[in-house]
């Protein structure tokens, strides 16, 4: 993603860079809450409670990813 992509989608959004650690850390946590809850009442759904866990770490280093972009140089 290009710095300008997602300084646009910030700006839709009225994200300030100081949002991104909490946005990503609430989403993050909602999809740990997810995969807890299943695995308590659907132990089974393994397939599933795997896909939320792994979109939560994902969502985790995507906190990285955007201060990267926007720690880059305009192009």
């Amino acid at each position: 993603m290009k710095k300008s992509e997602l300084e646009k989608l910030m700006k839709k959004y009225l994200v300030f860079t100081s949002d991104i650690d909490s946005i990503c850390d609430f989403i993050s946590e909602v999809l740990e809450a997810k995969a807890k809850e299943l695995e308590e009442n659907e132990p089974y759904a393994t397939n599933t409670i795997k896909r939320y866990k792994d979109a939560a770490y994902e969502v985790f280093n995507l906190t990285y990813e955007l201060y990267e972009i926007l720690d880059e140089e305009d192009e």
